[in-house]
């Protein structure tokens, strides 16, 4: 999962490392740098 592209404040890892994008912006950056 290519998460570099993010800046701290567009999600969180919680502590079962689940990824948490704390709003739609951040989401929809991280989609397109998934693809």
């Amino acid at each position: 999962m290519k998460i570099q592209w993010a800046k701290n404040s567009d999600f969180i890892i919680d502590d079962n490392n689940k990824l948490i994008i704390k709003n739609k912006e951040s989401f929809d950056r991280w989609k397109n740098a998934s693809k």
